[in-house]
């Protein structure tokens, strides 16, 4: 435990200011409150909105897409890998007589 230098009071480790004042205890951050803090920047083709715009517009990109960056279970990435499939052949084989 930390005591503050303005109120006295204890502070607990993890703490970087005073709870009771405000003051701040010269701590630095630890990794995981640095990693909050910090936004990681996620390049254009990791993002989940062209994931699912490839995926109907040009499934093969989409299907790869969705393999390589997409944070979802594998029987979620199996299912819509199945499901993108049929409505790929169905559109590119043009569903007319």
């Amino acid at each position: 435990m930390t005591v503050c230098k303005k109120c006295g009071k204890e502070a607990s480790q993890n703490d970087l200011v005073c709870e009771y004042c405000g003051e701040p205890l010269g701590r630095t951050m630890n990794y995981e409150q640095e990693q909050y803090k910090k936004k990681v920047k996620v390049s254009f083709y990791e993002k989940t909105w062209l994931l699912w715009v490839s995926l109907f517009f040009l499934p093969p990109l989409g299907i790869f897409l969705l393999w390589k960056y997409g944070q979802y279970k594998n029987s979620t990435k199996i299912i819509l890998t199945i499901v993108f499939l049929i409505y790929m052949f169905a559109a590119y084989s043009g569903g007319g007589a």
